[in-house]
Formats: C-alpha cells, structure tokens, sequence
C-alpha cells in the first residue's frame, strides 16, 4: 500500500527546501477518505519538522476532489492576503483546478505560484505548465482488490 504521509511529507518539503514560507494544502475532507487524513499529516509534519517552522503559513482548505471545486477553492485561496507561494493539492485534478485559478487570476507559474499533486495518472502531462504530482504505484494499490474480487466469484469454465 502507498505511503501516503511520507509523500505528502517529501513534497512539502521539497517545497520548503526552495524557500516556500506560504503555504497551501487543498483538497478532501478528513471524513471522506483515508488518503486525506495521511496526505495532509505528511504535509503539516514537514511543516512542524523544518527549522524555520516558526516563519511558515500555512493553511488547510476542503475541497471535493474534481477540477471544478479545485477552481473554485482555488480562486478563494489565491485571493488571500498573503496569498501562499506553493499550493499541495490532494489529487492532480484539484491541482488542475487550482492552476486555471491562477490563469485566472492572471497569475504566473511558476513564478507566481508553485502548484504540486498526487496520483500522476496522466493529466500531470497534459496540462500547461506541467503539473509537478507524487506517482502512486496504482498496480500495488489494486492488488488487494483484485484478489478479494478474485475469491468472491466463482468463475467456471465455459459459464458467463
């Protein structure tokens, strides 16, 4: 299974490490998913962990895990004074959102604003600039359900 902390972790503070002081994370509730809860812990821990924790804002914001929500959590976050230098977003489709926020906003990546994502399932490379994301081994993560599946039915030769 995906270490989902740990990641959120390395990418905070890669984000940290380039001199970010304002930062973001968007994206799920803690109620809704697991991955929420693991991503954003990773996030805040980077933060609580770095020497210069005491000179870093950070905020927290909720958002459903499609483009649109990311769009428009994005355009409220970025509307901010001070608006944060780096955004984590939950999932690349948020991050998606938050970047044509940005355009919006006039905003230029990635001077303006550094924007990173999870999942890397093929739209990190299709949109403009290209979307910095954390890749999850998805064939790892979907073994356990393959297997579970896979004893549920009873599949016999020659039968639908």
């Amino acid at each position: 299974m995906a270490d989902e902390r740990s990641a959120a972790r390395a990418l905070t503070q890669k984000m940290l490490d380039l001199g970010h002081r304002r930062v973001a994370f968007i994206g799920g509730t803690p109620q809704q998913h697991r991955a929420t809860v693991e991503r954003q812990a990773g996030f805040l821990e980077a933060i609580h962990e770095h020497p210069e924790r005491d000179r870093i804002h950070h905020t927290l914001h909720d958002c459903q895990a499609f483009f649109d929500a990311g769009h428009e959590t994005g355009l409220h976050v970025l509307s901010q004074t001070p608006r944060p230098t780096a955004v984590q977003c939950l999932t690349d489709d948020i991050a998606a959102g938050v970047i044509a926020a940005a355009n919006r906003l006039k905003m230029t990546l990635p001077e303006d604003l550094s924007i990173c994502g999870f999942d890397n399932f093929g739209l990190a490379r299709k949109i403009t600039p290209t979307l910095t994301t954390a890749a999850l081994p998805a064939e790892e993560m979907g073994e356990p359900l393959r297997c579970r599946s896979s004893k549920r039915w009873k599949v016999e030769p020659g039968r639908p």
